[in-house]
């Protein structure tokens, strides 16, 4: 049995983040998701947690990639 890995999702646009989100659940039920729609709140995240892979957008509301 394989271990789950870990994605941080961080985008500020609500609908595009939860779209691709959607589509990472149904691709494998071995990822565990978190959702930041700020980059300090994504920071947080990444502190608090083991990160496997983070995917960003470039453009936040509060800060740019």
């Amino acid at each position: 049995m394989s271990e789950s890995l870990q994605i941080l999702f961080i985008d500020g646009n609500d609908q595009d983040r939860e779209y691709y989100v959607e589509r990472l659940k149904k691709s494998s039920s071995e990822y565990v998701i978190f959702q930041a729609e700020t980059g300090r709140r994504g920071l947080e995240l990444c502190w608090s947690h083991s990160i496997d892979c983070v995917i960003l957008e470039l453009e936040l509301p509060d800060m740019t990639g």
